[in-house]
């Protein structure tokens, strides 16, 4: 049988439990396991700023996914800094499952340096905790932990890991199954408890049905809307209970038009039962904005860019793809808040292409209407949208060749050296195009006033209708400009049926 590191076996455990993220934060007494999980890409480990952040993501992890959170930390205030969380999360039934770092075996009561006794502390806040004090008991220490955290009412366990249990040497096995004596939570319904809540309820005079977070720890919500739906008992909830009872009916078909759900998917109780998406797979990044700011915005090769804004408080970078089921650790979007600068960067990962990127990627920006300042914009995609945006300017560094410029008011800037065409679906401002040896064609609405002009190195304009060659038809003085800047380049200004 191989022989493995305790630390080692620790990685091992973690995957056979099906974790594919670790919030952790390293310390001297933990750095064995988190040598163990360098370079392990099966698990993403999260790094949050301090153990209590840790423990509450973790928490909210659990919360959101159905999964048990797996936390770890090193001894003495590492281990310490998670008590709040480890209550919080036991109080509220949340499966999560802390590993602390701990001193070698035999400084143990031994006042050492950053040693606690983190089992003795969180004993009564949490559902079960233990030291592993051999090496040849932790693959069944670990195993208990995840059935103990998981089963009945769901709880956290605490796991502490002395240091030289960590380095010892021992068998690679891990248990499928392990018998804790003395554990035996209730899996199936107990018929005797049924039968006298049901006696108890036709004898009550007014009975009303009080519902806790079982129902949703269970995902009994449909089945308890059905139950008060048959006696008529009316229905309220504890905190934790929230969601778990019968909404309104007014409110429920408010919010079923608002997002453009059916009741019966409101009321559905199936885990991951969501509407179909429009991309199979997809990476947002938000940032908070509070202050009007200019944008510098460098987003590389994708298939479709668009940039829009709307009435939020964030701004909004998603990453969407129908073909790269690794989209998100192939990207990394990076937001910057530099004084009244907002820097937006999409770097790409693990030998990416941005010909790659253009094939398989498409990127929607969305900006906070009351916070957009001037925008500059570099992508480089086979159609670039820019939608709903008001501002002092839009300056786009683009390769495509295609732009649709859509209900934006202001000045905008095309910096392009290739043939494109511009289609305007209404005219607010100034349109500028500047290139260097290109003929690039925009499109107007039939009714739009503008005053067409041509400036630096053998620059041209020319106007057609429908299709064919006609006589200027633009307008002295108008609000509306458009004008072609660069070195020998044509531009033509069309208006026709289909494109207005």
């Amino acid at each position: 049988m191989k022989q493995i590191t305790g630390a080692d076996l620790f990685v091992k455990a973690l995957k056979e439990e099906k974790v594919d993220v670790l919030f952790a934060y390293p310390g001297g007494q933990a750095i064995d396991l988190f040598n163990a999980l360098y370079g392990e890409k099966e698990i993403d480990v999260i790094l949050p700023r301090h153990e209590q952040g840790l423990i509450h993501a973790a928490d909210g992890y659990a919360r959101s996914t159905g999964k048990v959170g797996v936390c770890l930390v090193t001894s003495g205030p590492g281990a310490t800094n998670l008590v709040t969380g480890i209550a919080t999360a036991n109080y509220d039934s949340v499966p999560l499952v802390c590993f602390t770092g701990q001193v070698p075996t035999n400084l143990i009561g031994n006042d050492a340096f950053q040693e606690v006794d983190i089992v003795g502390i969180t004993r009564s806040i949490c559902k079960y905790a233990v030291t592993v004090r051999k090496r040849e008991d932790l693959a069944e220490t670990i195993k208990k932990a995840f059935i103990i955290a998981k089963t009945g009412k769901p709880g956290v366990v605490v796991v502490d890991l002395p240091k030289d249990i960590q380095r010892a040497y021992g068998s690679d096995a891990y248990p499928e199954e392990v018998v804790i004596r003395g554990y035996k939570p209730q899996l199936s319904v107990h018929m005797g408890q049924i039968s006298k809540a049901v006696e108890l309820l036709n004898h009550a005079e007014k009975p009303v049905f009080l519902i806790g977070g079982g129902v949703n720890i269970a995902c009994a919500n449909r089945e308890m809307t059905q139950l008060a739906e048959l006696t008529g008992v009316p229905v309220v909830t504890t905190i934790m209970g929230k969601g778990a009872g019968i909404p309104d009916i007014e409110n429920i078909m408010a919010i079923s038009a608002l997002f453009d759900i059916s009741i019966d998917e409101l009321l559905s109780n199936e885990k991951g039962a969501k509407k179909p998406a429009d991309y199979l797979y997809e990476s947002i990044t938000e940032y908070d904005i509070d202050e009007p700011k200019r944008y510098d915005m460098k987003f590389g090769g994708a298939k479709q860019f668009t940039l829009s804004g709307y009435e939020g408080e964030k701004i909004r970078v998603r990453l969407v793809s129908n073909t790269m089921p690794t989209l998100q650790n192939d990207f990394k979007v990076r937001i910057d808040d530099i004084k009244r600068r907002i820097d937006v960067d999409v770097n790409r990962k693990n030998g990416v292409t941005e010909a790659t990127a253009k094939e398989a990627v498409s990127i929607f920006v969305q900006i906070p209407t009351p916070y957009i300042g001037k925008i500059e914009c570099a992508v480089n995609a086979e159609t670039v949208e820019i939608r709903s945006l008001e501002c002092e300017s839009i300056e786009l560094d683009i390769k495509t060749p295609d732009v649709i410029l859509a209900d934006v008011t202001g000045m905008v800037e095309i910096n392009c050296n290739l043939d494109m065409e511009v289609f305007c679906h209404s005219l607010n401002g100034e349109v500028a195009i500047n290139q260097v040896s290109a003929t690039s064609k925009i499109h107007v609405p039939k009714d739009a006033a503008f005053t067409a002009v041509a400036k630096g190195i053998g620059t041209s304009i020319s106007y057609e209708k429908d299709g064919k060659q006609t006589e200027p038809f633009s307008v002295p003085e108008a609000e509306n400009i458009i004008e072609l800047n660069g070195i020998k380049s044509e531009l033509v200004i069309c208006t026709d049926r289909e494109r207005s």
